[in-house]
């Protein structure tokens, strides 16, 4: 069976498929670290 197929024969499982990835999207858009200015260590060299 195709994909397109499927996903048309069973709409309410695709519906649920997306909602649940949108979830997790939205989970890891939400718990990631954020920093406006990340810290670094710089590297001095010689001119």
């Amino acid at each position: 069976m195709k994909i397109a197929e499927f996903s048309v024969k069973n709409s309410q499982f695709t519906f649920i498929i997306f909602l649940g990835v949108l979830a997790l999207g939205l989970g890891s858009l939400l718990n990631m670290p954020r920093a406006e200015d990340p810290k670094f260590s710089p590297r001095a060299s010689p001119l």
